[in-house]
């Protein structure tokens, strides 16, 4: 966030979560928001209207919900998904784990996936990130037992056969240090 302050530009979860904060403080009903996975800003100006907010650009839309809207026609009635409190912070900590990931900076990587651990539990998608980022950390042990907590819970996963390559590799890796 601080970056993101100092250089005015980020990416647009961060950039949302600013926004909406400084709504919130002018007294807006704001929220985060996913429009087609997308976040954004939701501003509510009564229960039928208000304006969405692309982060990045400012770009705003502003919606109308009809009035002959039928609640049980099955249809939609928010064009988007709110997102509040833990959501947001899960959000956040999500998408900085997979750019710490992309930048090759594990360590980062690792407390983001510990902190999402202490919010969600015992997730086995969170066990298999963390399964990748320990073993690229070089600690081999822990990192197949939590890709094979992963294969345990997730069996029908598109993924296993790479995991159990994996667990394979890290069980004929084993390292002996003296």
């Amino acid at each position: 966030l601080s970056y993101t302050l100092s250089m005015r530009s980020g990416s647009p979860t961060t950039l949302a979560i600013i926004l909406c904060h400084f709504l919130q403080q002018a007294n807006c009903d704001a929220n985060l928001s996913l429009t087609q996975g997308d976040v954004g800003v939701h501003v509510a100006i009564s229960d039928e209207e208000g304006y969405i907010i692309e982060p990045s650009s400012g770009q705003q839309s502003w919606y109308i919900i009809p009035e002959n809207a039928d609640e049980d026609d099955g249809q939609e009635q928010e064009p988007l998904e709110l997102i509040f409190d833990d959501e947001v912070y899960k959000l956040f900590l999500a998408q900085q784990k997979w750019s710490f990931i992309s930048e090759n900076k594990f360590g980062h990587a690792l407390t983001c996936v510990e902190m999402l651990m202490e919010l969600i539990g015992d997730d086995p998608y969170e066990r298999r990130d963390r399964g990748y980022l320990l073993n690229q950390l070089g600690c081999p042990k822990m990192a197949r037992d939590d890709l094979q907590f992963f294969v345990d819970e997730c069996p029908d996963d598109p993924a296993i056969e790479i995991i159990q390559h994996q667990i394979e590799e890290l069980e004929d890796n084993n390292k002996t240090h003296h």
